[in-house]
């Protein structure tokens, strides 16, 4: 698979299994840890025969070329910056030459599905701030109890502001859900 990084991107606990492909490398290590940066105009190939972990950073300019038997695991910190090249495979290392391959090109944008929610802690109403996405997808703010009960929910537009009332419910932790399609991301009110 092949990434063509425009614009800095960060990942965390990102597990990427691909498509099974066949590579030559008759060398390889079980399990590799790569933490140093991939710095302008060098290129760094990583083979391992069963897994790598990445937490390094791939520079503007740089190319990273990745290849592991079962999985990539991409942990906090790393990136993968605007004009740099990661190429991330899942293939054994068989020592033959010849190669099916499964490649496909993607673009990586750091849209972000964050939301604010202000003021934390709150009163009783809070406001939360929809993103400013350009998705099409639906988009959906959602607040529930610690026992799971639903007590609010609308559909909503990107870069809304939504007012929520929480003063006919229980004093407590709240968990505010926003989803956008199937993204999604959780964040704690409290309510005092």
């Amino acid at each position: 698979m092949q990434y063509k990084m425009l614009k800095k991107v960060s990942y965390c606990w990102v597990l990427l299994c691909l498509a099974l492909s066949t590579y030559g490398q008759t060398d390889c290590v079980a399990d590799l840890v790569i933490t140093d940066a991939v710095t302008s105009g060098q290129t760094s190939d990583q083979m391992a025969s069963n897994s790598i972990s990445a937490s390094n950073v791939v520079s503007d300019g740089a190319t990273a070329n990745y290849q592991a038997g079962s999985f990539i695991l991409l942990t906090p910190g790393f990136q993968a910056t605007e004009g740099s090249t990661t190429s991330m495979t899942i293939a054994p290392c068989t020592g033959t030459s010849s190669a099916r391959t499964t490649s496909q090109s993607i673009e990586l944008t750091s849209e972000s599905l964050d939301i604010s929610l202000y003021p934390n802690p709150t009163g009783g109403s809070f406001t939360v701030q929809v993103p400013s996405t350009k998705s099409t997808q639906p988009q959906l703010v959602e607040v529930y109890n610690l026992a799971g009960v639903l007590v609010y929910k609308k559909r909503v537009l990107a870069g809304e502001q939504v007012l929520i009332n929480l003063r006919n419910h229980a004093k407590g932790l709240y968990l505010v859900k926003y989803f956008s399609g199937k993204q999604g991301i959780t964040k704690r009110v409290l309510y005092k």
